[in-house]
Order: C-alpha cells, then structure tokens, then sequence
C-alpha cells in the first residue's frame, strides 16, 4: 500500500542497482490477488499525519496505516517491528509467520 514508485517495496533493489529484482519483487506483488492499489487522499493525508503526531513514527509508515485503516484489512504484515506499537491495524511481522 504504497505510492508510486515505491508501491511494491522495490525502493532497496534499485538503490543497489538491481532492476531485475525490483521487477520481480513488482511482479511477484503484483500478481497476488489480496494486494491491489489504492488512491491516496487528503483525508488519508490528514489521518496519516495525526497517527504520525500520536506515535513520532515516519510519515511514510503512517501512511500505510492510514490507508490500512481507510481499506479494512485484517492486519499490515511488515518486517518492520516499530509498526507493532501501532494500536489501530493489527500488525504481523514476517518472522512470526515463520514460526
């Protein structure tokens, strides 16, 4: 649930200069049937920024909960710990689904 051009998390591959793994993480993402792009709206800005303001999070993780928020779903799963302080979205780190 990002934006463009980060919207399927290819930020880091391409950093490193590795367009074939951003194109296959793009591809692999793009494929599954429960992630879809959403707009992004004030509101969503708004609310984005109040949930950075509660938690002193980064704006852009705070996004993704905003939006979260806005779509119903039933958790963010993330590598990202910090979002674990979140209270609003339940959040699942890949590793406990490892377990």
């Amino acid at each position: 649930m990002r934006s463009t051009p980060d919207r399927f998390g290819v930020r880091e591959p391409l950093h490193a200069g590795r367009r074939d793994v951003a194109d296959l993480y793009r591809a692999a993402l793009a494929s599954m049937a429960n992630i879809a792009p959403v707009a992004i709206s004030i509101e969503t800005g708004c609310m984005a920024g109040a949930l950075r303001a509660k938690y002193g999070m980064p704006l852009r993780d705070m996004f993704q909960v905003a939006v979260a928020l806005e779509h119903a779903p039933s958790a963010i799963v993330t590598n990202d710990r910090d979002l674990r302080r979140v209270r609003e979205v339940p959040v699942v780190l890949l590793d406990d689904l490892r377990e």
